[in-house]
């Protein structure tokens, strides 16, 4: 029987001016991409302007720039709330 114990090794990336793991902040950060998508189809094209948004934070997000991840997160998730409510009034508008 061998002994030998096999020993695994973790990397985790470290923000240098926070020392805190990137993964934690990184998997909070939202980038709205599949609702804005939705926004696309549904509002006429007008869901372009927050997927652009959404697109920028999913960049940053992947580059490690999570504070302007974050900025642009925020402004993607109230572009898709603006967008949503301006397709439910051209539908109800288009309905009736």
């Amino acid at each position: 029987m061998n002994s030998d114990k096999i020993q695994q090794s973790t990397t985790i990336l470290v923000d240098p001016n926070e020392n805190v793991p990137l993964k934690s902040k990184e998997h909070k950060i939202h980038d709205w991409l599949l609702w804005s998508i939705i926004n696309i189809f549904f509002g006429f094209g007008v869901g372009f302007i927050p997927l652009i948004f959404s697109l920028i934070c999913r960049c940053k997000k992947h580059d490690h720039d999570l504070k302007f991840a974050q900025k642009m997160s925020t402004a993607a998730f109230i572009l898709n709330i603006a967008t949503t409510i301006i397709e439910i009034i051209n539908w109800i508008g288009l309905i009736s």
